[in-house]
């Protein structure tokens, strides 16, 4: 068990790598990865501090990169994923009903 009077100080990580603000999700999503990180500070330009990103939001993204390949592969369209069978049903196919 940890030290109860051990200070932040001690804890702290103090080499994590920083991500720039304007950092596309998906490569946000493979240093999380590749790093095996639970959070990172997101900075801005200047290196200042302007809040984090968790493994959470992470996750958030790589659902919906899941989510687009696969309705790509299924050569939908991404306005399909929301309509109804009977929109996105080729003509022909209804004709049975």
């Amino acid at each position: 068990m940890s030290d109860p009077a051990i200070s932040v100080r001690e804890m702290m990580i103090t080499d994590q790598a920083a991500i720039d603000v304007d950092t596309p999700a998906t490569e946000v999503a493979r240093r999380f990865e590749r790093n095996d990180w639970i959070s990172a500070p997101v900075v801005d330009g200047n290196g200042q501090l302007l809040g984090r990103i968790t493994i959470d939001d992470v996750v958030d993204v790589i659902m919906e990169e899941a989510d687009h390949s696969l309705t790509s592969l299924a050569g939908l369209a991404e306005e399909d994923t929301f309509a109804s069978v009977w929109q996105s049903a080729p003509r022909r196919a209804v004709g049975w009903v």
